[in-house]
């Protein structure tokens, strides 16, 4: 035994002579702790935590940092990517790993918290960062768990369990002996288990095989040798960080390697909506130039058309086949306002479309709807109206084609849904302010209508109230 002088603790000459007598019983019991060799200091009890403290700042405080630097990393790393769980395992397990490096220095005691409360916090972090470590290195290494790995894997959670819910402090002692003989085993075979998946040639288990053997035989030597021949808590402490900062860096790896693996696809993606746009482009090109050359083919019969048709009505003729003649010359006309609706589409598309403005009679364009509607209109039986509010100008400055487009579309419409009754077209002002007016028109029909419900929809692309040719 060796008395070491401390200030606080020596006589007026300058030296404490002291006889102190410690013994072991010879049966001490499953609840005896502490140590019963070594060197016993005597002095200030402020003075020796100091002393204790600063002996005790290497490596703990170093490795309590490290360790909450690489846990709050993982952490914040798994947040950003719920899917990598095993990010957030291993956050979890480095946090554990700093609060126990922490509780179970001197460092502690700056925390102003009762004993027991130490206690508990260091055991419960040992006695599931077994747990939280088998889970992180069998989802790195990608290794099925051994059927006794899954029962260690369950008992250590037990055991935190045990030290949370029973108060008091003979719950440590009661399951701290039985934790080490499991601990111990449970490296072996975390090692074993290791050592197979490295022997099957896996790269990431080589270089844990052999820093988790260094960490078995310093916990073994720690526990159950009187002598320390690979050293002591430091060298356990050591061989550990080095297993974490490992598994760290096969983490960070995989963790890059996805992100390059996704910009590669990225850039492949890229590549080939690059290359589905220049075909898209080729093809609406060709698209556009085959619907051009299509309305070019067409205006000239439908000039003949028109034509002949003009030099006709100049001619004597009876006056049902002047109706006739005008009937046709006026369809004939709609149809030439379709072909150009054609060239009008890729205008559209390239977004080069523009209204005309020129001046035109507005009764004669409903005149014109109206004859081009009337025979349709017969065939069924229907009358067809068209009705015009007095304060509506005749002439007007706009786009009489598109307009005559719109009003067909509604017109033809009411007709096709309409079985019996009328379809009338009206006109009404909604005013007029220096060289603008407004004007509403309206179609009206004696037929079923449409629901309430599909009204909300009614102007969206291609869409129909009722998929079949009539309503019933």
């Amino acid at each position: 035994m060796c008395i070491r002088d401390s200030p606080g603790a020596i006589d007026a000459q300058g030296r404490l002579q002291l006889a102190l007598r410690v013994w072991r019983p010879e049966h001490p019991g499953p609840y005896a702790y502490g140590v019963w060799d070594g060197p016993i200091e005597v002095g200030n009890i402020g003075y020796l935590e100091r002393q204790e403290m600063r002996r005790t700042l290497l490596p703990a405080a170093p490795l309590v940092f490290i360790y909450l630097a690489v846990g709050l990393y993982h952490l914040f790393i798994a947040w950003r990517n719920p899917k990598m769980r095993v990010f957030a395992w291993f956050g979890w397990f480095s946090l554990l790993l700093a609060v126990y490096t922490f509780e179970s220095s001197q460092w502690r005691f700056h925390l102003e918290l009762p004993w027991i409360v130490h206690k508990k916090l260091e055991l419960v972090s040992l006695y599931l960062m077994p747990f939280l470590f088998t889970v992180i290195l069998l989802r790195v290494t990608r290794t099925r768990p051994h059927p006794a790995l899954q029962l260690m894997l369950l008992l250590f959670p037990l055991y935190a369990l045990a030290i949370l819910v029973v108060p008091g402090i003979d719950i440590h002692f009661l399951t701290l002996p039985s934790f080490q003989m499991l601990g111990a085993f449970w490296i072996v075979t975390v090692a074993g288990l290791m050592a197979l998946q490295a022997w099957r040639g896996n790269r990431e288990a080589r270089v844990i095989v052999g820093l988790l053997v260094l960490t078995a035989a310093a916990i073994i030597n720690h526990l159950f040798l009187p002598t320390r021949v690979i050293g002591g808590v430091v060298v356990l402490q050591a061989a550990f960080a080095l297993v974490i900062l490992w598994v760290a860096v096969v983490m960070a790896n995989r963790y890059t390697g996805m992100f390059q693996n996704l910009e590669q696809q990225v850039a492949k993606r890229t590549a080939d909506l690059r290359q589905t746009n220049r075909d898209l482009e080729k093809a609406l090109a060709a698209r556009s130039q085959f619907l051009a050359n299509m309305s070019h083919e067409l205006r000239t019969p439908m000039n003949a058309i028109l034509g002949l048709t003009g030099l006709s009505l100049k001619t004597d003729l009876s006056e049902q086949q002047r109706d006739y003649l005008t009937t046709v010359d006026r369809s004939a006309q709609g149809l030439m306002g379709i072909i150009e609706s054609i060239l009008d589409f890729s205008d559209l598309q390239s977004g080069k479309m523009e209204l005309a403005a020129e001046p035109f009679s507005l009764r004669a364009l409903l005149e014109q709807q109206g004859a081009m509607a009337g025979p349709a209109a017969s065939e069924k039986g229907l009358d067809f109206h068209c009705e015009v509010a007095d304060d509506v100008p005749d002439w007007l400055l706009g786009d009489a084609r598109r307009l005559g487009q719109l009003l067909a579309i509604f017109i033809s419409n009411g007709i096709k849904f309409t079985d019996a009754g009328a379809v009338t077209l009206s006109v009404t002002s909604l005013g007029a302010k220096d060289t603008a007016a407004r004007l509403r028109f309206d179609t009206s029909d004696t037929g079923p209508g449409i629901a309430e419900d599909q009204r909300a929809a009614l102007y969206d692309g291609f869409f129909q109230a009722d998929e079949s040719h009539t309503r019933e």
